[in-house]
């Protein structure tokens, strides 16, 4: 059996954005030009995509986890009835 390589955050956040304007929503991401840019608040999702409707999602490499502060953000989100996701290479 072939071992599979971990695909970290950074490698797999551009194809998910990829995905995402093909499939024709507009998205808006914290990845610029290969840096992250700077967050005002920790822990908010690495995407807001836009369609029909308004969806976050929060990518994570293959070893990801979620911060506390990943987690709270989450939490507040879907009390407010948002659709949220949390998206891994292997899914």
């Amino acid at each position: 059996m072939k071992k599979y390589r971990d695909i970290s955050e950074k490698e797999f956040l551009p194809t998910v954005i990829e995905l995402l304007q093909r499939l024709g929503w507009e998205v808006d991401h914290t990845f610029e030009q290969g840096h992250y840019a700077h967050r005002t608040t920790k822990g908010r999702p690495d995407i807001v995509a836009v369609r029909e409707r308004v969806v976050w999602i929060e990518v994570k490499g293959d070893s990801g986890k979620l911060s506390k502060e990943q987690e709270h953000w989450i939490d507040l989100l879907l009390k407010a009835k948002q659709e949220v996701y949390v998206v891994f290479p292997r899914d």
